[in-house]
């Protein structure tokens, strides 16, 4: 009987190991599909949130696809609302993708090899002696103060370089109300 007790806890080890790389296989998996379907739900929820803290306007975004491991990222239909006391949408945009190298963001210079901005409307409206994108310029500026940094802290780091192959800028208008 204590031979079949030792038989059978290799087996049971053999199992319980399967187990766990069955499991880590899975979460595995689930980490790899998120980042390459679920960071567009991710953007567009922060940009949501994010936004109107920032920059004191809405923005919402129609639709967004990240794609990290092919290197692509899609948005469409974004629209910078309007600052209080205005009534145009600052900003709004049909079509932006961005198409990279995704090793080159591991790298120091990160490889772009296409930008498309599609059909932009920059709406400039005037109220009295303000006009809109100056409203959202004091905003930033506010924000700015808050998270200045000494000069000689942000001297000393030097961030990644950036190539663009290929920039598209198509269809821009141009509103004055």
């Amino acid at each position: 009987m204590n031979t079949e007790n030792t038989a059978s806890t290799p087996r049971k080890r053999r199992h319980v190991l399967r187990k766990i790389v069955v499991i880590l296989i899975l979460l595995v998996a689930a980490l790899l599909l998120f980042v390459q379907f679920g960071l567009g739900f991710a953007v567009r929820n922060g940009a949501k949130a994010a936004g109107p803290a920032a920059i004191g306007t809405p923005i919402t975004i129609g639709s967004t696809h990240f794609r990290p491991l092919t290197g692509t990222m899609e948005l469409g239909g974004l629209v910078v609302g309007a600052p209080e006391g205005f009534m145009a949408n600052v900003f709004e945009m049909d079509s932006f993708r961005v198409v990279f190298e995704p090793k080159s963001l591991l790298s120091d210079t990160i490889l772009i090899k296409e930008i498309v901005i599609a059909d932009p409307v920059v709406s400039y409206e005037l109220s009295g002696l303000n006009h809109n994108i100056g409203a959202i310029l004091k905003k930033l500026e506010g924000a700015g103060d808050k998270a200045d940094k000494p000069e000689e802290e942000a001297d000393d780091k030097s961030g990644k370089k950036v190539v663009i192959e290929r920039f598209v800028f198509k269809g821009a208008k141009i509103r004055i109300a």
